[in-house]
């Protein structure tokens, strides 16, 4: 396969690879994170879903995307020192689940995502991200990185940093800046 640029962009991607052949059509699942408070990280998410879907459009692949996320009304009773959930527990974790149900739609609706692709997990990034790639057969999992200090070296995010050897499938790592596909 040819650049995956179609401009010059040494330092707007990087990839980890497996010795493994992909499945046909090759799945490719992007995290994403709709919702944060800071709109950086949602603006990366926006950037990380093109690049995937750009890749999967352009292999012919099954796009997936995952958010995952530990639920409010958890840290909520955790941090309570409450032994066991509520029912007050279960009615948020259900509205909050709904929620995210509702903002990943409205996420990747430009995109074509089919329903049964759109994932959300509820759990730590990199144990969430293990589990999906595994489960659905993900052969790329595309992630968001940033850039920091003068020498623009591409540092992975905290969602990216512990699973990359653990992980069955390659990875592509896209900049803020990511070169159009």
């Amino acid at each position: 396969m040819g650049s995956l640029c179609a401009t010059p962009c040494s330092s707007s991607f990087g990839i980890r690879t497996k010795s493994r052949v992909w499945n046909q059509p090759p799945a490719i699942l992007a995290p994403v994170d709709p919702d944060h408070a800071d709109e950086s990280v949602v603006a990366s998410s926006r950037d990380t879903l093109y690049c995937a879907a750009s890749l999967a459009a352009r292999l012919s692949g099954e796009l997936h995307v995952i958010n995952t996320f530990i639920p409010a009304a958890f840290a909520k009773i955790v941090a309570a020192g409450q032994p066991d959930p509520t029912r007050e527990y279960s009615d948020t974790l259900q509205l909050e689940n709904s929620y995210k149900c509702w903002e990943m739609e409205q996420l990747v609706a430009t995109y074509g995502v089919a329903r049964d692709h759109i994932h959300i997990e509820m759990g730590a990034p990199s144990d969430c991200l293990l589990r999906a790639a595994r489960r659905y057969h993900i052969d790329v999992l595309v992630m968001g990185a940033s850039s920091l200090g003068r020498s623009q070296r591409t540092i992975v995010g905290r969602t990216a940093s512990g699973p990359l050897e653990a992980l069955p499938c390659d990875v592509l790592i896209v900049n803020q800046e990511a070169c159009l596909l």
